[in-house]
């Protein structure tokens, strides 16, 4: 199901106004908005994704974030693919990491 995801960098998309508590409630709040493309229908979704929504890490609402979508995609194996859109290199970056610590079939080589 890993395969399904992709992550890359697209800017222009608003940035929420919202702040959340804690790292699960962004992850949550993301979740949902995968669940409400599904209940549309789409099968290929792009879904714009921010980390540092909240007095948290950006590594820690990352992983919220990955956890929770990760969770819709395994409960609907229908959807085809999930775009990951993030909104800067930098972001990109925490939320890569995150991703190949966690959820990568294949680890990459460290930089030396």
């Amino acid at each position: 199901m890993t395969e399904k995801v992709a992550l890359i960098c697209e800017s222009g998309h608003p940035r929420p106004c919202c702040a959340f508590a804690a790292p699960q409630a962004l992850g949550d709040w993301t979740a949902e908005a995968l669940l409400q493309c599904l209940q549309r229908g789409e099968q290929e979704v792009r879904l714009p994704c921010w980390a540092d929504l909240g007095p948290f890490s950006p590594a820690a609402g990352a992983l919220a974030v990955l956890r929770a979508v990760m969770e819709v995609v395994y409960a609907h194996p229908s959807l085809r693919s999930l775009t990951l859109l993030c909104a800067s290199p930098e972001e990109l970056a925490v939320f890569r990491f995150q991703w190949n610590m966690w959820f990568a079939a294949a680890k990459p080589p460290h930089e030396e």
